[in-house]
């Protein structure tokens, strides 16, 4: 009887969800197990242009059910492998092909429920992804986020808490590889807001070679309340934060300018910042790029104001040193193919260069002091 029985909720739960999706779904059958698992397998979800959008090997999910009866849906993990999910934009297209799965669980505001979601574990393992906006042309061999190709995608992650309110998530591994020859070899953090405020900790990016490490960044926010009778309510928004370390190769970012590949390249990079200010006035009171045997040497500071005002946008830019010796020069020459350019160039280095300089949309100028050898 079981097979019978497994064959009778595998057909309804696929009409529910073709009734609820409008789409075309097949669920090559699905096990209820021991201590509240389900497992779909061989998943397939069409599009509504009858285009497979999702297949999955096999999804699985286990729900604990004593938080239900305190109004908590509290999910012990969710596995997902040996999935394929194809997504694109249709040309002269404002919708994806995705659209109508946000909509079909979108909820009104005015019946918006009191949910209160947590997942102890977020497995995903042997992933695929396409992304394609056929608004755009591809570029082969170039990274371009209007076409993404993403392979071997695999993630851990834990969801803490979701609710109208707030967000507590742990990202504690994200892996994957584009089909332009980036690769993403890890990304870690831990994210929280609120209505608020935000806060990102432990933030860290890897490639093959390169890293970025962040400290804790914090921002809060405020935005008018169109529905309130205050309406000498402020927008504001503030932002703190600084990269504490990083070591950078030119390899790991061919993928965005190829050229890159061939460069020979003797020691990391390294960029610091510390950023501090809101949208009038933002302040990046570090921003290092060097090499540390000092082959580069940039070492500057910025004040941006009125950010999120393009009119009356300002940049105050504060070099306190730039220097860039031979070898470097010689290195990025090789992008170069007029030899005699090549030539004339590497004759300017090593080069000193500081002063400060002033943007504006109705002006800009710079006072600049450079010397070389």
């Amino acid at each position: 009887y079981i097979p019978i029985a497994q064959k009778g909720v595998t057909n309804i739960v696929t009409n529910v969800l073709e009734n609820k999706l409008q789409t075309n779904i097949q669920i090559e059958s699905i096990n209820i197990g021991f201590l509240n698992r389900i497992v779909l397998n061989n998943v397939i979800i069409e599009d509504q242009n009858n285009q497979e959008l999702l297949t999955a090997a096999k999804l699985s999910a286990k729900l604990e059910i004593l938080p239900l009866f305190k109004g908590e849906v509290s999910i012990s993990s969710i596995q997902f492998y040996g999935f394929n999910m194809n997504l694109y934009r249709s040309e002269n297209d404002n919708k994806t092909n995705f659209q109508f799965l946000i909509d079909a669980f979108k909820t009104d505001k005015e019946s918006e429920s009191d949910i209160n979601l947590n997942i102890n574990s977020i497995l995903i393992r042997k992933g695929l992804l396409s992304w394609h906006n056929r608004n755009y042309e591809t570029t082969p061999d170039i990274f371009n986020y209007n076409h993404l190709d993403l392979e071997d995608i695999s993630a851990t992650i834990s969801l803490k808490e979701f609710s109208k309110d707030s967000i507590n998530l742990k990202v504690k591994k994200i892996s994957a590889k584009d089909k332009s020859g980036l690769t993403l070899k890890k990304i870690s953090f831990d994210f929280y807001a609120n209505r608020d405020s935000f806060l990102i900790d432990k933030f860290r990016v890897e490639l093959p070679k390169s890293f970025i490490e962040l400290s804790t960044i914090k921002s809060t926010y405020n935005q008018k309340d169109k529905t309130s009778n205050n309406n000498k309510k402020k927008e504001t928004f503030t932002l703190e934060g600084r990269i504490k370390n990083s070591a950078l190769y030119y390899h790991d970012f061919s993928a965005f300018y190829n050229p890159l590949k061939t460069l020979n390249q003797k020691e990391p990079i390294h960029l610091e910042t510390d950023v501090i200010g809101s949208l009038e006035e933002l302040k990046i009171n570090t921003f290092n790029i060097y090499t540390k045997s000092r082959s580069v040497d940039f070492d500057s500071k910025f004040v941006l104001k009125n950010i999120n005002n393009k009119e009356s946008l300002e940049i105050n830019s504060y070099i306190k040193k730039l220097y860039i010796d031979k070898d470097i020069a010689t290195a990025f020459s090789s992008l170069i193919n007029e030899n005699k350019t090549k030539e004339q160039l590497i004759a300017l280095f090593p080069i000193n260069i500081y002063g400060k300089g002033k943007y504006s949309h109705a002006s800009s100028n710079t006072d600049l002091t450079i010397t070389t050898e």
